[in-house]
């Protein structure tokens, strides 16, 4: 699903969390997910590193090869049958469903840590993509992303937690719209992060998976902020539901 911030923030329905009214959806039929946010490292780091793997004879590295498919610019893969909004900002790479447990197993090895930290820095956080990006639903394909924390940790700039309250807007739009209210620290650091990520896309991560990259348009002042993308009015409601439902 591709979201755009309007006029702010675009962490779309995905941050959505609380509705105006009592949600359609049986909250009891719904499990609790837990939401987070982080950068998305540059295509630079990203096109080095897979440059670095592809090249390297190390067994790790070689293993990783096999089972990592790059950008169109690193091996002349990307076809058009892996077309999907999650590519308007490209991954690290696309691995089978089969083969993702080994890539984050071969990542965390000892012998990669150096090289990992040496592209990405050493707090780097990798998350696959919550959607399978391949046209054939028999084969999974999945999308990789290098992610950077708050201040470049390990932390989410950004969760559930510094909610303080927000409303779904419904019938005023083509699509169901939310208006989110952060406190005060939520909002200092919205406001850092879509500062200097202006044009660039954030992840917003569903239960560790990455489930949207929602693109910056400005830098956000005050956490508050109105929100809107391609979801149902169905779809939204079970979203903030699972979202409010995880206790942090």
């Amino acid at each position: 699903m591709k979201h755009l911030l309007v006029g702010a923030l675009a962490l779309i329905a995905t941050l959505g969390i609380g509705c105006s009214g009592a949600p359609r959806i049986n909250p009891k039929g719904v499990e609790p997910v837990k939401m987070e946010a982080f950068e998305v490292y540059d295509q630079v780091a990203c096109r080095e590193f897979a440059k670095f793997i592809v090249s390297s004879k190390s067994d790790v590295c070689t293993g990783l090869a096999s089972m990592l498919y790059f950008g169109a610019e690193i091996s002349g893969w990307y076809d058009a049958s892996m077309e999907s909004s999650m590519l308007s900002y490209k991954p690290l790479a696309i691995a089978e469903e089969q083969d993702m447990i080994k890539v984050d197993m071969l990542l965390t090895e000892e012998s990669m840590q150096s090289i990992v930290a040496s592209y990405f820095g050493p707090d780097v956080r990798f998350a696959w993509s919550q959607f399978n990006v391949s046209d054939d639903p028999a084969k999974g394909c999945y999308q990789l992303y290098a992610l950077r924390g708050y201040n470049g940790g390990t932390q989410p700039f950004i969760d559930g937690s510094y909610l303080v309250e927000a409303e779904a807007v419904v019938g005023m739009a083509p699509c169901p719209m939310v208006s989110m209210k952060f406190n005060t620290e939520g909002a200092k650091r919205i406001y850092e992060v879509t500062k200097r990520n202006v044009g660039r896309p954030l992840a917003v991560l569903l239960d560790g998976r990455v489930y949207s990259l929602p693109v910056i348009m400005s830098d956000i002042v005050g956490g508050l902020f109105s929100i809107s993308g391609d979801l149902t009015e169905e779809e939204a409601e079970r979203l903030v539901v699972a979202i409010t439902k995880f206790v942090y």
